[in-house]
């Protein structure tokens, strides 16, 4: 939330303020998060449906045929443009809050941001289908030969679909780059988490020289370990909670449809809080409902619903 404060600020400074600075997709940041939304759909859907998709025999659940798979491993890898989309948004960020850039500058540099991130998943998604990549990868269809394991020359196996591309297309062309996108998120968060902490201490020490009192500055005893102590506990031997692989693929088909979820959240958060502040007496659930279907309405049509 604060960094779209940021962001929100820096891309209407120096102009006056209108109506339409209130639209939705107006700022950068919100359209790059529209892009994360739209990906997370295609990603969602896809790891949704699970091994249904998948050919026959190869678990009891599949009921599908090849090209059911196909689109299966379709829908998910070209909603790994997600993942790019939150690199570049991170990217956003750090242009923004560590380096102040202008907003002329910054609207030379998005639509780069949005190339890069559509047209490579949207190219080599087709790649993958002229290359025949898409296939049952255990627990849903994602990149893999068929029949499975065909590509090792030490099964001795014959493959219909994929085989030697499989290996190049699983390991350069979708874990590489997925890596690099890890990495920049990492990288960025450090730098703009950093740069935050640096400005609020600075902040703080001139508060401090000025009025000579520094409790604001004091932490609960305890507070940071009780917090470490039960994660720690939590996390101790998580190898105890899942004896199969099973157990493990199902936590995956669960949880990971849920980022899109999430991001929806993250993205209405500011909005749901601002019009919970204008209408202290009207609820939480006014306010949820006016920031999911009523976005972009003014504060006179809020007080009139």
């Amino acid at each position: 939330e604060q960094y779209s404060r940021i962001e929100v600020r820096s891309s209407t400074r120096g102009r006056p303020h209108n109506k339409s600075d209130n639209a939705s997709l107006s700022t950068p940041y919100e359209r790059l998060v529209l892009g994360i939304c739209i990906f997370d759909l295609f990603f969602s859907l896809g790891w949704s449906l699970g091994p249904l998709p998948g050919p026959e025999g190869y678990l009891p659940w599949s009921k599908g045929t090849i090209a059911t798979c196909t689109f299966q491993g379709f829908l998910i890898y070209i909603g790994f443009a997600s993942f790019a989309y939150n690199a570049m948004l991170m990217i956003l960020f750090v242009l923004v809050i560590r380096y102040d850039i202008s907003p002329k500058r910054l609207g030379k540099i998005e639509p780069v941001m949005h190339f890069i991130s559509i047209t490579y998943y949207l190219v080599t998604s087709i790649l993958g289908l002229v290359w025949e990549v898409y296939g049952f990868a255990g627990s849903v269809c994602l990149v893999a030969a068929y029949p499975n394991g065909c590509e090792l020359p030490e099964l001795n196996l014959k493959c219909m679909r994929g085989g030697k591309h499989v290996s190049v297309f699983e390991s350069w062309v979708t874990m590489f780059v997925f890596t690099a996108w890890v990495i920049i998120i990492v990288v960025c968060s450090i730098i703009v988490g950093g740069t935050v902490l640096q400005r609020f201490y600075r902040s703080r020490r001139y508060d401090f020289q000025a009025t000579g009192n520094d409790n604001n500055r004091k932490q609960k005893p305890g507070q940071l370990g009780a917090r470490t102590n039960a994660i720690w506990k939590l996390s101790k031997n998580p190898l105890d909670w899942f004896q199969t692989t099973q157990w493990l693929a199902g936590v995956g088909l669960f949880f990971l449809p849920l980022q899109g979820f999430f991001n929806f959240l993250i993205f209405m958060r500011p909005r749901f809080m601002n019009i919970r502040v204008q209408f202290k007496d009207r609820g939480m659930f006014f306010a949820l409902k006016e920031a999911t279907w009523y976005p972009v309405s003014s504060p006179q049509e809020r007080q009139n619903r």
